[in-house]
């Protein structure tokens, strides 16, 4: 069974077995149901949202975008993080990003308060790591450095764009859905209880 050899695969690396399925791509269509009886829960339901990049983002200002990682966007990581294991999988994504990659900051007050980052392949952008510290939500930060990043996305030669976010942040979808982006599909990760 599939199931057994995912399981031994993770074990002889040390690792928890994790498993992700994206709604009406998976096989058998019962996988959820033999995941749960073998002791998996469901966790972090993940919305993709994409958006095409023929109309240029609307203007967007205080916004410094850097091929490498900056000390700010590091710092906004650690300070936006809510544990070690949180930090390090970000700090992660961010170093693997492929080229040309962009780091965006937004630094009103010389702290950063918001974040992202972009890396194109092709025709096709990805949008990663938006993250706003918490006492700078609502301001609007997250909304320029998307629009910085979409900018940016498009001077590359960018179609379209796609981001990821947790299918329960209401927030974040509602500034995805006003910037153009659409729901695409959703995913979700089966772990064992603990």
């Amino acid at each position: 069974m599939a199931i057994n050899s995912a399981e031994a695969w993770y074990a002889a690396r040390g690792l928890p077995p994790r498993f992700k399925l994206t709604d009406r791509a998976f096989a058998p269509g019962d996988l959820p149901d033999r995941l749960a009886r073998r002791g998996y829960e469901c966790v972090m339901p993940t919305l993709i949202m994409t958006r095409n990049l023929a109309l240029r983002p609307p203007v967007f200002d205080n916004v410094a975008i850097s091929p490498q990682l900056p000390a700010l966007f590091d710092q906004a990581l650690r300070d936006s993080s809510i544990n070690t294991d949180d930090l390090e999988e970000r700090r992660s994504i961010a170093r693997r990003l492929p080229t040309p990659a962009a780091f965006a900051v937004r630094a009103p007050a010389g702290q950063a308060a918001a974040v992202g980052a972009s890396a194109v392949a092709g025709k096709l952008a990805g949008i990663f790591l938006m993250r706003t510290l918490p006492d700078e939500r609502r301001r609007g930060h997250a909304l320029h450095i998307l629009r910085a990043l979409l900018d940016w996305a498009a001077e590359q030669g960018a179609d379209f764009a796609f981001l990821q976010v947790d299918a329960g942040n209401a927030p974040a979808i509602a500034l995805y859905e006003r910037e153009g982006f659409n729901a695409l599909t959703t995913y979700r990760f089966w772990r064992k209880r603990a």
